[in-house]
């Protein structure tokens, strides 16, 4: 499992969660929940602030009378193991310097988010879990954390989207830009460093072809004996060998230590820089009374993949550009 754990390094107080107060640490766990449901993973420029006001505008309707407080302030509210806690959209610039989750900065495609926004088919309660990144992992982590949303999510309509965006602005006017200048400017070095890592995430990417044909043959034997159409594997005939090549990528991805598995969970660690699918190997068990869902270790052991790892290891793959 590839947790979600929040960086508090680049904050100026705390940049420990331990340091901070009770009612801090409860803010936090409600602003990580908020970022995680919104896809928003760090608050470093005025563009990521802007885009989080945003999207919670949108996902909480603060547009409303229902969340909108005296004296212009806009509130996001919540509970933390069941006690009130709230986050004024005003005043959260304490928080400039805090990436949600480890290693990311920026937020995903906006438009993906109001997209998956307009599924007015949902329930408000199934959006909520639809909209949830974070994961359970996390969850128990952080303690139990909900948001509250005070009236029905309702049409996300062009002219919903574009009053989110009018009261985003709105909010932004009363920070100093400053602010935000002066962190970019503090920590260059530290955000320079994040953007190379971006830039390696997920380049790996595992191609069959990469593979010298004579030692995928021997993995094929391996996994299917003399039962197979030669020609077939000459050609690398993807509909007829998908399950091995899927299991040849496992076998290559844990030789070369991208990704680690271990007995007591089905997927612990896949390395950031190599674009994973672990969706590929639902089902793939050789344990009848475990068929079903995904588990990379049961797969693993089953089809004895530490015999092909000799064979693959040190083959590298191409990386994306």
């Amino acid at each position: 499992m590839n947790f979600i754990v929040p960086d508090f390094s680049l904050m100026s107080f705390p940049n420990n969660f331990a340091k901070a107060s009770e009612q801090q640490q409860d803010e936090l766990k409600l602003l990580f929940q908020l970022m995680a449901k919104v896809g928003v993973f760090s608050i470093f420029s005025k563009e990521d602030l802007h885009e989080l006001l945003f999207r919670t505008v949108l996902l909480t309707h603060c547009n409303s009378t229902g969340n909108k407080e005296t004296e212009g302030q806009f509130l996001v509210k919540g509970t933390v193991n069941g006690k009130a806690v709230s986050l004024a959209l005003g005043k959260l610039q304490n928080f400039v310097g805090l990436s949600a989750k480890e290693g990311y900065m920026g937020s995903t495609e906006r438009a993906d988010f109001t997209r998956d926004l307009k599924q007015n088919e949902l329930s408000a309660d199934e959006k909520d879990d639809a909209m949830m990144i974070l994961s359970e992992s996390l969850e128990r982590k952080i303690d139990k954390v909900h948001i509250v949303r005070e009236m029905s999510m309702g049409e996300v309509s062009e002219a919903v989207i574009q009053g989110a965006e009018d009261m985003a602005q709105q909010i932004m006017e009363k920070y100093d830009p400053a602010i935000f200048s002066n962190f970019l400017n503090t920590h260059s070095s530290a955000l320079g460093d994040l953007e190379k890592r971006a830039a390696l995430r997920n380049s790996i990417v595992f191609q069959i072809e990469h593979v010298p044909f004579e030692i995928v043959e021997k993995c094929i034997q391996f996994l299917r004996g003399d039962e197979y159409d030669k020609e077939k594997l000459r050609n690398l005939d993807r509909e007829e060998f998908i399950i091995e090549f899927v299991l040849i990528e496992l076998a290559w991805a844990v030789a070369n230590g991208l990704v680690e598995i271990s007995i007591h969970e089905p997927f612990e660690w896949v390395s950031e820089s190599y674009a994973f699918d672990v969706t590929n190997y639902d089902g793939l068990q050789t344990d009848e009374e475990t068929s079903g869902g995904i588990n990379l270790w049961l797969t693993y052991d089953g089809y004895e993949l530490a015999e092909l790892e000799p064979m693959l290891k040190g083959i590298e793959m191409p990386r994306k550009n």
